[in-house]
């Protein structure tokens, strides 16, 4: 019983904890901004299917897929390195699942610290960049930490006080031996 009871403890966790399986199907909208220069550019909407989605910024083409998302720059220039230049994506459907982190890069530069994700929203900071046509990046999808719900912590505790019960109720009943007749108690 106790057995039992512990095994479907466990597939119960590892059932809860099954990662989200990313972008795909979530509307996705993109914007270029330059904050130095007062620049805002609208990169357009759209929903993030099998094939990915491509959005065009100044001198770089970004492919969304489900978990990754790659840069190509398609112009050889400079980035202006006063304030925030780069791209910012706004997940209209809901959080993003998982934070990006850089999988490849042709570009020292470029480091996880450039990257940023919080709720619905995903920042890629270009400012300062000096790249040429051949340079590209892949950011790839890094699982957050889930933080369970309160709610969990009350079944958590509830099903440990339950287990103790049952433990405790079987250490104090009479061994076989020591019962009336010596049969066991009924399960």
């Amino acid at each position: 019983m106790l057995k039992k009871l512990g095994l479907t403890a466990i597939c119960s966790v590892a059932v809860a904890s099954a990662a989200h399986s990313g972008v795909l199907g979530d509307t996705i909208n993109g914007s270029y901004e330059a904050t130095f220069f007062n620049k805002k550019m609208d990169l357009g909407t759209s929903t993030i299917g099998s094939a990915g989605s491509d959005y065009s910024a100044p001198g770089v083409v970004l492919h969304v897929t489900d978990t990754n998302i790659k840069a190509s720059f398609s112009d050889g220039l400079v980035y202006s390195s006063n304030g925030f230049v780069g791209v910012i994506f706004s997940n209209l459907t809901g959080n993003f699942p998982f934070a990006y982190r850089l999988a490849s890069t042709t570009l020292d530069t470029v480091t996880n610290d450039r990257i940023s994700t919080q709720g619905a929203t995903l920042r890629i900071n270009l400012a300062g960049l000096d790249v040429e046509t051949t340079d590209s990046f892949m950011l790839a999808a890094a699982p957050l930490a889930a933080v369970p719900e309160p709610e969990t912590y009350a079944m958590l505790v509830a099903g440990m006080g339950l287990v103790g019960a049952v433990l405790r109720r079987r250490r104090s009943l009479p061994a076989p031996s020591d019962r009336p007749g010596g049969h066991p108690l009924p399960a």
